[in-house]
C-alpha cells in the first residue's frame, strides 16, 4: 500500500487553493463543505500559504509544482498538486457520499479516471437509504452505550441490527415498523444483559 488512507478533520483549519478554473473551484468547494477555511489564490504566495494546514494547487508546470513541494516540506504543510502526485505528500481520492457515509476510492495516483469510474459504479449501489439508516444508528448509539455498558453486548446488538433487511424496507418506505423493531431489539438486548447479571 503506497498511501495511508485517513479522514482529516478540517473544521476551522486554513486551506489554500492555488489556481483557476473548474478543477480549482471544485477543490475549494469540497474543502469548504468539509469545514475548511478556504483562501483562494491564482498563484503561489508564500506569505499567504505559510499559515495553511493544507494546500491544493492546480499549476501549469513542473517548476511551479517543485517550488510548492519544497515549501510544503519546509513548513510541514499537507500538499496536493493536482495531477502531479510526484510533487504531493497526499493525494485526494474519488468520493462516494450518502449523508455521513463517505467511501473513498484511490488508485494511488495511477489512474484518476479509473477511480472516477469505480465511484460512478458505487454510487448506483449506495442510495439514500444508507443516509437514513446511518442517521438512525448515530442517534441510537448514545442510548445503546448508556443501556448496554458491556462492549460485547453492544457489538452483538449492532450485528443483529444489520440483519433487519433495512435496505429494502427503507427503499419501500417501511420506516415505522423498522423503527419499532429497532426499539424491540434494544429492549431485548437490555433484558438479556439483566438476565446475565442476575444469573
Amino acid at each position: 500500500m503506497r498511501y495511508y488512507p485517513l479522514f482529516f478533520d478540517l473544521q476551522g483549519r486554513c486551506c489554500v487553493v492555488i489556481g483557476q478554473g473548474r478543477v480549482a473551484d471544485q477543490k475549494a468547494l469540497l474543502l469548504q463543505q468539509a469545514g475548511g477555511e478556504v483562501m483562494r489564490s491564482t498563484c503561489f504566495d508564500p506569505d499567504q500559504a505559510a499559515g495553511a494546514h493544507l494546500i491544493v494547487a492546480v499549476v501549469d508546470s513542473d517548476e511551479d509544482a517543485a517550488r510548492l513541494q519544497v515549501f510544503a516540506e519546509q513548513k510541514r504543510i499537507l500538499l496536493n498538486v493536482v495531477d502531479r502526485p510526484q510533487y504531493s505528500n497526499f493525494i485526494a481520492p474519488a468520493l462516494v457520499e450518502s449523508g455521513d457515509l463517505v467511501i473513498a476510492i484511490s488508485t494511488s495516483g495511477k489512474s484518476p479516471a479509473l477511480a472516477a469510474q469505480i465511484r460512478d459504479e458505487l454510487e448506483q449501489q449506495f442510495g439514500p437509504e444508507y443516509e437514513i439508516w446511518l442517521d438512525w444508528l448515530g442517534a441510537l448509539r448514545p442510548r445503546v452505550r448508556e443501556m448496554l455498558p458491556d462492549f460485547e453486548q453492544r457489538r452483538e446488538l449492532y450485528h443483529r441490527l444489520l440483519t433487519l433487511n433495512w435496505r429494502e424496507r427503507l427503499r419501500i418506505g417501511d420506516k415505522a415498523s423498522l423503527k419499532q423493531e429497532l426499539g424491540k431489539l434494544l429492549e431485548q438486548a437490555v433484558n438479556d444483559l439483566k438476565q446475565k447479571v442476575n444469573s
